[in-house]
């Protein structure tokens, strides 16, 4: 898929961001912006219920 030396720090969202820029397709910049929302996005952490009272 990509080649990546070891010192990189983020080589998968460098090589999707080089995807996204190189992209023609409509479709597929919506799939990679998509995809790399998923992979790279920060979740916030969930609150139980008990925290809710």
């Amino acid at each position: 898929m990509y080649l990546t030396q070891n010192t990189e720090k983020y080589p998968m969202a460098e090589y999707y961001q080089q995807r996204l820029q190189q992209s023609h397709s409509r479709i597929e910049r919506l799939a990679l912006l998509a995809l790399m929302e998923l992979m790279f996005a920060r979740s916030e952490p969930e609150q139980s219920s008990k925290d809710q009272h």
